[in-house]
């Protein structure tokens, strides 16, 4: 076990969760394959998109265990118009007071706060 490990042992056991794939094809397949279920894929950008789906939307969606995601970030750039027309779901994009490009890693932490962060004090 190595020094980080030993620091920070939950995130040894979130990282252990993490698989890869070479594309989204592939990632979805094996998904799907995990749970004997098609995936709803959920892609997420900073432009607007015809089909967003808020994050209240999103949140109740998500509510069902049963279904399995796939959400998709990207750095740059951001995902490309194909992948964005070919997912079930686009995520609106995060707004804020002046600003809208924000850091994937940043984008990440909000998305996933929005969506599965504990609402029952707000």
């Amino acid at each position: 076990m190595g020094a980080g490990a030993e620091y920070n042992p939950t995130r040894k056991e979130s990282l252990s969760l993490v698989r890869t794939s070479r594309t989204i094809d592939e990632a979805d397949r094996e998904i799907s394959r995990l749970w004997k279920k098609r995936v709803e894929t959920i892609a997420t950008g900073a432009s607007p998109h015809p089909s967003n789906i808020g994050f209240p939307s999103l949140r109740r969606r998500l509510e069902d265990e049963s279904q399995p995601f796939l959400m998709l970030f990207r750095n740059g750039m951001g995902l490309t118009q194909e992948v964005k027309d070919h997912s079930d779901y686009v995520l609106a994009p995060i707004e804020g007071k002046g600003y809208n490009h924000l850091s994937v890693r940043s984008a990440v932490a909000v998305i996933l706060d929005r969506l599965l962060g504990d609402r029952s004090g707000l």
